[in-house]
């Protein structure tokens, strides 16, 4: 997955390109705890950057992408606040960190599902198969799979099961992702 993610990190990329490797930045969440300091490896922030890029090119494809660019932005902001707050400890296991971690995660899922409707107007419009079937229900699977880790924190199931089942998750995604992805370009090399 790091090989596919390496491949892709180049300024001079297709435009959805810069989508897929934002998704898979905001989705992988790799931590590594020094301390009472939780580092995050894989920023959100770095992730919304890269979608928002994307989707600033990807403009013209569909006007859904042109309307979600303040979102995305704004998100990325909240993002890179909770970043702050994580390093600086300031979000825990209280009530406040799982407030800002359920508010972070619909986010993310309200940004991917946009994007989403924004490769289904595409499919339309263009009447070209864009895998959204498959694509819609792993959105729907990333949906669920989201909240296992906050679910891990309030109630006594094994950390370890929900880390690999939520990875499995985000994995399966952003597969199918890679998929439409290059749907996306064959059938739209500028996109």
């Amino acid at each position: 997955m790091c090989s596919i993610i390496l491949y892709y990190i180049n300024w001079e990329l297709v435009k959805i390109n810069k989508v897929f490797i934002g998704m898979a930045f905001v989705f992988l969440n790799f931590n590594l705890m020094i301390g009472v300091w939780n580092v995050g490896l894989f920023p959100s922030f770095i992730g919304y950057f890269f979608i928002l890029k994307g989707l600033t090119e990807m403009s013209g494809l569909s006007l859904r992408f042109y309307k979600m660019t303040p979102i995305v932005l704004i998100v990325g902001a909240f993002s890179a606040m909770m970043y702050v707050l994580e390093l600086l400890g300031a979000i825990g296991v209280g009530a406040f960190g799982h407030i800002m971690i359920l508010i972070s995660i619909n986010l993310a899922l309200y940004v991917t599902y946009s994007f989403i409707m924004g490769i289904q107007d595409i499919e339309v419009h263009k009447t070209q198969d864009l895998n959204m079937t498959q694509l819609f229900f792993s959105w729907k699977v990333l949906a669920v799979g989201a909240f296992l880790p906050l679910i891990a924190r309030l109630a006594p199931v094994p950390e370890v099961l929900t880390t690999v089942a939520s990875f499995a998750i985000v994995l399966y995604f952003l597969l199918v992702l890679d998929k439409t992805r290059r749907l996306v370009y064959a059938n739209n090399p500028l996109a």
